[in-house]
């Protein structure tokens, strides 16, 4: 799941996040190289941090199916 672009829930600028399910990484110095295959939503400013994680674990299951 990645996401780039404006933090608008928190108000802050842009930025990458990445979470990668049942990774673990042995090294921070090592170089990887990431496909992106599909967007699956807009960038959407929740009201609360809540709805922000949930919206999260939804967007995990939907990339679980």
């Amino acid at each position: 799941l990645l996401h780039f672009g404006p933090k608008e829930t928190f108000d802050e600028a842009s930025s990458l996040e990445l979470y990668l399910k049942d990774t673990i990484f042995e090294s921070e110095n090592l170089k990887y190289n990431i496909t992106i295959i599909k967007k699956i939503r807009k960038i959407i400013k929740f009201s609360k941090k809540e709805e922000l994680i949930k919206q999260i674990k939804n967007d995990l299951i939907l990339l679980d199916n």
